[in-house]
């Protein structure tokens, strides 16, 4: 009897590569399994390009099938797990207005033990914390030494100058004179006027009676005060009698 042969091509399988990966919430990375001259579907996605770019939206662990089918027809998969991380949450809290001579404390919350934390004014160090004591616009950069993302915040500090009082030296009248008191140092910006006991609102008043008396002033943040003691002595009285004619 006769006898047939039939030629068998065992064609290689394409092998498509993808390796699990991390990311930064928001952030986008590109799979790509490695293979030219494929089709490709991805699942969960559905996309049928050789790569496919993931962004970061939703935090957690997504998992990525690719499907390549080379010219043969041979297919292959290959998956990869995508972790979405959440990067630092920094909050520097909100602008302050402050008196001068006031230290803001400024903290990311962060110790340099698992971040570095990077100031835009103010400190070249990494700390998490930083003392203001000056005008400015803050912000901080917080990147997670372990998964590289980077967390920011800005925050502005503005000082406010402390109003100067001084009402002069303690002060004394006689009985019916009008004693005017009034600030003698000079300040900038708009004031407000306090007095007390007499409970006046304006920049001077007039007294007649002894007492201290005490002016205070604000910029709406920021306050001093000074006082003064006046004295009003009573007029002497005359102790001479009436005119009188004597004769000699």
């Amino acid at each position: 009897s006769g006898s047939k042969s039939k030629t068998l091509t065992v064609n290689a399988l394409p092998v498509p590569v993808l390796t699990d990966v991390s990311i930064c919430q928001n952030a986008q990375t590109t799979l790509n399994p490695g293979l030219a001259g494929v089709t490709s579907v991805w699942a969960p996605d559905n996309a049928t390009s050789n790569t496919l770019n993931v962004t970061g939206t939703s935090l957690g662990v997504t998992a990525y099938t690719v499907t390549v089918t080379d010219s043969k027809n041979c297919k292959n998969t290959a998956s990869s797990n995508v972790t979405v991380v959440a990067p630092p949450s920094v909050n520097l809290g909100p602008d302050q207005t402050v008196c001068e001579g006031t230290v803001v404390n400024l903290n990311t919350g962060y110790t340099t033990a698992s971040h570095s934390n990077q100031w835009s004014i103010g400190s070249a160090s990494t700390s998490g914390t930083l003392n203001v004591v000056q005008d400015g616009t803050y912000a901080v950069l917080v990147r997670d030494i372990a998964t590289s993302c980077i967390g920011k915040d800005t925050v502005i500090i503005s000082f406010l100058p402390i109003p100067l009082v001084d009402l002069g030296n303690d002060t004394i009248g006689c009985e019916g004179d009008k004693i005017w008191l009034s600030n003698l140092a000079i300040n900038t910006g708009t004031l407000t006027s306090s007095w007390s006991p007499t409970l006046d609102r304006t920049s001077s008043i007039g007294v007649k009676q002894s007492g201290t008396y005490t002016l205070t002033l604000s910029n709406g943040f920021c306050g001093s005060s000074d006082n003064v003691l006046v004295t009003i002595y009573p007029q002497p009285v005359s102790a001479l009698i009436s005119d009188t004619i004597v004769c000699f």
